[in-house]
């Protein structure tokens, strides 16, 4: 058969790495600016303590566990990626955010969106 007659199947398959990453890259942004979103609420429902000075830092707190784990992850994800290959660590690093994801729903405080944090989502 001739390259004439081939489909561009190299051209198709790199669209769709993108068009993955975009909407992974996507929720994350999504990710990251929905704590801020849900951060009066959150200080409502009394997950930040029964004392209003303490409210900020509380939060930066939580702020910082996501950034902690986040930047942990985007150090560690090369490796990975390497060792067992784009497509599976591509699928597992989407599991994980999820997971992380999910425990940020059973949070009752503070330490509760740490833990959440460091799931291993960001690899």
């Amino acid at each position: 058969m001739n390259q004439m007659n081939q489909p561009n199947t190299i051209g198709t398959y790199c669209w769709r790495i993108c068009t993955l990453v975009f909407f992974a890259t996507t929720i994350n942004y999504l990710d990251r600016q929905v704590l801020s979103l849900l951060k009066p609420y959150l200080e409502a429902a009394g997950l930040f303590g029964d004392n209003p000075a303490h409210y900020e830092s509380v939060y930066a707190n939580i702020v910082i566990s996501f950034q902690v784990a986040y930047a942990s992850g985007m150090l560690l994800v090369g490796g990975i990626i390497d060792k067992f290959g784009t497509k599976t660590r591509y699928t597992l690093s989407l599991f994980g955010w999820s997971l992380a994801a999910i425990g940020n729903a059973f949070a009752k405080g503070p330490f509760g969106f740490g833990v959440a944090f460091q799931i291993p989502g960001e690899v």
